[in-house]
């Protein structure tokens, strides 16, 4: 009987097999969070260049009447998924970011800003117990008018 349980410690046929059903929920799981965290990037990479595009716009033309238009040429979705919004701020030298008109003391002007904000809902590719199924996901771009 002794001599039974002895061999069967002693044998490590399978050791490799529960090794592998221990670690493998472990190591699926951060392959996933891997690829939707990938998957997040891109998209707040993409809105951000839509964001940066409609602002360049805004600059060029000197209106912004068009914006939604114009961010649905650059967005490679469903240009409805996206919300865009645009205002304007004006700035002294060194002074913060305020409404327009802005008065500037002595000499200095005031400098005119669009900024523009680019939203889009993020949905998550696979659920994860503890988070949201969808996070807002937020880009803006400032650029000088004049």
């Amino acid at each position: 009987m002794l001599k039974t349980i002895k061999a069967y410690l002693l044998n490590t046929k399978g050791a490799s097999a529960v090794e592998f059903a221990l670690l493998a929920p472990i190591l699926i799981t951060l392959l996933v969070g891997t690829i939707d965290y990938g998957y997040y990037i891109v998209q707040r990479m993409e809105l951000q260049s839509v964001a940066t595009s409609v602002a360049e716009y805004v600059m060029i033309k000197q209106n912004d009447d068009n914006l939604v238009t114009v961010a649905g040429e650059v967005y490679s979705g469903n240009p409805l998924d996206i919300t865009v919004t645009s205002s304007y701020q004006c700035q002294c030298e060194g002074g913060a970011p305020a409404a327009c008109p802005l008065s500037c003391p002595g000499d200095d002007y005031q400098r005119r800003y669009v900024v523009v904000t680019v939203s889009q809902m993020h949905n998550i590719l696979f659920p994860y117990p503890g988070f949201d199924s969808s996070v807002n996901l937020q880009s803006t771009a400032r650029m000088r008018v004049d």
